[in-house]
């Protein structure tokens, strides 16, 4: 029996090493039923950006092609690989992140028994069963009548070894929302920053990462075609 539950763990730790190290099977694992044709050619690109490392991800995108859901899976990803990770996520709109990003961790949560068993799904944060107050994510939402100074307070406060910043609806998001995760990006062990959005602004995170800031960004373009 001993030796039985050795090889079970074994074979655990080899999964979460596997998933950490290839989202894409990460993803298949957990959410193949709902990805019947598995994940587009720029959703893969995406994942290969993310598995090499690349701190900063844009996905400059056209509207409805699922940059939501894969912000989504890329979250749970990063939550179920890393000890005690936090996310803070926001968008446009408080209500734009509740019915489309909130919407899209819920949705393919219900794909993944594993995802059903470890986290617990909530209206404003996602926490770990076992750690609930060490390994979350949060959304976060801001007011456009803010000023400059309680925008950048957004994605502030994040202090952990594992840190993911995600903004959708970037294209609309502006500057002072994404200080506070570009000055957290040189702490930790591990922080990322992913944003996705539609390039209908001449200024923001989006049109930062595409232009001004591009050499530290990786950009994948996602037109109609």
């Amino acid at each position: 029996e001993t030796q039985r539950m050795t090889e079970v763990s074994k074979s655990l730790r080899e999964k979460f090493q596997l998933w950490r190290r290839d989202s894409r099977r990460f993803i298949l694992d957990n959410f193949g039923p709902g990805l019947p044709d598995g994940l587009d050619p720029w959703q893969a690109e995406v994942c290969v950006a993310w598995d090499r490392g690349d701190q900063r991800i844009a996905m400059c995108a056209c509207k409805g092609p699922g940059k939501s859901a894969l912000l989504a899976m890329l979250i749970w990803q990063f939550l179920s690989t890393r000890r005690q990770s936090k996310v803070a996520a926001t968008s446009i709109s408080g209500d734009n992140l509740r019915d489309c990003l909130w919407t899209e961790l819920a949705k393919w949560q219900q794909y993944s028994p594993f995802l059903m068993a470890a986290f617990e799904w909530q209206k404003e944060r996602i926490i770990a069963r076992d750690k609930p107050d060490l390994h979350w994510a949060a959304a976060r939402t801001w007011s456009k009548s803010a000023d400059i100074a309680q925008q950048a307070d957004t994605l502030a406060g994040l202090h952990a070894e594992y840190i993911l910043f995600v903004i959708d609806e970037a294209g609309g998001v502006p500057d002072a929302v994404a200080v506070s995760a570009e000055a957290a990006l040189s702490t930790g062990r591990e922080s990322r920053f992913l944003i996705a959005g539609n390039p209908t602004e001449c200024e923001g995170p989006l049109w930062n990462a595409c232009n001004r800031d591009k050499a530290l960004w990786t950009v994948v373009n996602i037109t109609g075609d």
